[in-house]
């Protein structure tokens, strides 16, 4: 009988992600944290997407073909961060409000392989369109959302809800966060074809507080799971029992995840 034989090429992460040691943390035992590069966004964004079924966006000022003609360095300074995302938000929603499905959903990360990620998810359940802008670091990092939500409502009829609070507490995890935040979110189950967070919409207009053009939202608990302020989750968190990942409440799963009193220096 032949065996083939195979060779395992070790996986090099340069590029992809970094080990950081966080000053904000001052028990060393948990201050080593992954810091995502942009390849390494793409990377899982691809694999999130054969996975779930998701549709993971990462708005960039060139086109595609554009952007792969250049090395993981050059293409970083492409990527959009939240003010670009702004200024070309209805160029880049047309693809998606372009889809005739009535339920439809669509993240996009916004900075990767920069300073900070932030995760924006369009939506449309039964035909109505929204936002849901959920930044770790909470509005305070951009002042552009009161305008471009009045443009979006005005004009195409588009609510905006905002994740207020921050959910962040070290220097570096906001990479981890905005994927795991895009996928819980727009993922759909294989075996109903149903998104895995059904009627994330009406839920959020269930936990809105509606200001002059924008409405500040609570998360439901699927989208608690990476959140690292405790005050944060309790705050945001519904009072029910429902199963969230694996047959675990949001509770269970925080409980294995998660480390507990942990103390934090100099904050960012």
């Amino acid at each position: 009988m032949l065996h083939n034989e195979f060779k395992l090429v070790p996986f090099n992460s340069q590029g992809y992600y970094s080990i950081k040691n966080d000053f904000t943390i001052n028990d060393a035992k948990y201050s080593p944290v992954i810091k995502m590069e942009a390849e390494g966004t793409l990377l899982v964004a691809a694999y999130y997407a054969d996975k779930y079924q998701c549709v993971i966006s990462r708005p960039a000022d060139i086109s595609v073909d554009e952007l792969a003609k250049l090395n993981s360095e050059e293409r970083r300074f492409h990527y959009l961060t939240d003010w670009e995302f702004v200024d070309n938000i209805l160029d880049l929603l047309k693809p998606a409000r372009e889809t005739h499905d009535q339920e439809y959903r669509e993240a996009f990360i916004l900075g990767p392989g920069t300073a900070h990620n932030i995760p924006v998810i369009y939506l449309r359940e039964k035909g109505e369109e929204a936002i849901l802008y959920a930044n770790t670091l909470a509005i305070h990092t951009a002042s552009c959302i009161p305008e471009f939500s009045d443009t979006l409502k005005r004009k195409h009829n588009i609510n905006v809800y905002v994740v207020e609070e921050t959910r962040q507490a070290d220097i570096y995890s906001c990479g981890v966060d905005a994927l795991a935040f895009a996928k819980d979110a727009v993922a759909i189950n294989k075996r109903n074809g149903k998104y895995r967070i059904e009627n994330l919409l009406t839920q959020l207009k269930a936990r809105a507080t509606r200001y002059n053009n924008y409405y500040s939202v609570r998360l439901p608990n699927e989208l608690l799971k990476t959140a690292q302020i405790s005050k944060f989750v309790d705050l945001h968190q519904e009072n029910n029992s429902k199963k969230i990942h694996k047959n675990e409440t949001l509770a269970e799963f925080r409980k294995r995840y998660t480390y507990e009193n942990v103390e934090m220096g100099q904050q960012f």
